[in-house]
C-alpha cells in the first residue's frame, strides 16, 4: 500500500490532539544498521502559497514531531529515549522485534487493511482483489511476535465499489481505520479479543493449511486466466494496480495490460478478443473485459 495510509492516521491522531512523539519510517536502501533522525530541507525564502503536506515526514515535520528513518532493527535505544506510551503502525513493511513492542507500557497497535485473521500478510488488497472479494475492511488489532495475529481491538467492513483502484481503495480503508483508532483511544484501556481463525480464508495456496497470509505476489500471480469471471478480472486489474503490470492469457498468448476500462456480463463473442478504436475486448468465463495492452 502506499504512504497515504499512515499519512491519514497520523492525521486523525494530531486532529485529536495526541502528543505524538515521533514517526519512524523504513528505508531499506540506507546503510544496515541505522538510525537517521530527518530534518527538513531548507525553504526559499519566496512565500509560497499553503499547501497539505505529501507524505508522513511532511506532516511531521510541519508540526514539530521527531522523524527518524530506519534501514534495520538495531538497538531500540531511541526508541526508549522517546518513551512512548503507545506504539501505532500503519503500513509499515517490517515486523516489529519483541526488544521494540515491550517498550511502550500500553502496547503496540496495528491498523491492517483486511478483517483478520483473514488475509494476515504484506499485501492483503493484492489478494482480495485477486479473490474477487465483495466483502473487505480494516483490523485495529495489538501486535505480538506473529504477522498480524495479535488480539483484535476493532473493525470496520469497507464496501469497494466496482472498478476501485488501488488508491482509492487505500483512501476508503485508511479513514476508516483512523476511525477506529480515535476510538480505541478514547476507551484506554483498549478492550481486545483473540483472534479466530477456523474457517478463515487462506490468502494462499490451500496447502499452506492453517496460513493466513498475504505474501508479496509473485510473478505467476500476476497472470490472469480467461476462466476467471469479467467482474473479477476488472476489478483485479483495477483494484491491485500498483502492483502490475497484469498479464491475460488468450488462446496460450500472454498479453500485457495496461489499464481495464469497463467490463459487461453476459456478453458471448465469437472470438476470444477483438480489437476496435485501440480497445480490445477479451472473452471471459461469463462477460467481456474492455482492456488497453501496453
Amino acid at each position: 500500500m502506499n504512504g497515504e495510509f499512515s499519512l491519514i492516521a497520523l492525521r486523525a491522531l494530531l486532529t485529536r490532539g495526541a502528543n505524538v512523539v515521533g514517526v519512524v519510517t523504513f528505508n531499506a536502501t540506507a546503510p544496515t544498521d541505522t538510525v537517521r533522525r530527518l530534518h527538513p530541507e531548507p525553504v526559499s525564502d519566496i512565500p509560497l502559497l499553503p499547501r497539505t503536506p505529501l507524505n508522513i515526514i511532511a506532516l511531521a515535520f510541519e508540526n514539530h514531531i521527531p522523524a527518524f528513518s530506519l534501514s534495520s532493527f538495531t538497538s531500540p535505544a531511541f526508541l526508549s529515549q522517546l518513551n512512548p506510551d503507545l506504539i501505532v503502525v500503519a503500513c509499515f513493511p517490517k515486523l516489529l522485534p519483541s526488544s521494540w513492542l515491550a517498550i511502550p507500557k500500553l502496547g503496540c497497535l496495528n491498523l491492517h487493511p483486511s478483517l483478520l485473521p483473514n488475509y494476515r500478510g504484506i499485501a492483503p488488497m493484492f489478494w482480495q482483489f485477486y479473490y474477487g472479494e465483495t466483502r473487505t475492511g480494516v483490523t485495529l488489532h495489538f501486535m505480538d511476535a506473529g504477522a498480524d495475529t495479535g488480539d483484535i481491538v476493532d473493525q470496520a467492513e469497507v464496501k469497494f465499489p466496482d472498478g476501485i483502484t488501488s488508491r482509492e481503495a487505500d483512501h476508503l480503508t485508511a479513514y476508516a481505520g483512523a476511525e477506529l483508532l480515535i476510538g480505541s483511544l478514547n476507551q484506554i484501556p483498549t478492550p481486545r479479543q483473540p483472534q479466530i481463525v477456523v474457517g478463515a480464508t487462506l490468502a494462499v495456496a490451500p496447502i499452506w493449511a492453517t496460513a493466513r497470509i498475504a505474501p508479496t505476489p509473485k510473478p505467476k500471480d500476476r497472470l490472469i486466466p480467461t476462466s476467471w469471471s469479467a467482474r473479477r478480472a476488472f476489478n483485479f486489474i483495477r483494484g491491485a494496480d500498483e502492483w502490475g503490470p497484469f498479464e491475460i492469457d488468450v488462446n496460450g498468448k500472454r498479453m500485457k495490460v495496461r489499464e481495464a476500462l469497463n467490463f459487461t456480463f453476459g456478453e458471448r463473442m465469437d472470438e476470444a478478443i477483438q480489437e476496435k478504436g485501440g480497445e480490445i475486448k477479451i472473452q471471459f468465463a461469463d462477460g467481456v473485459v474492455v482492456v488497453r495492452f501496453y
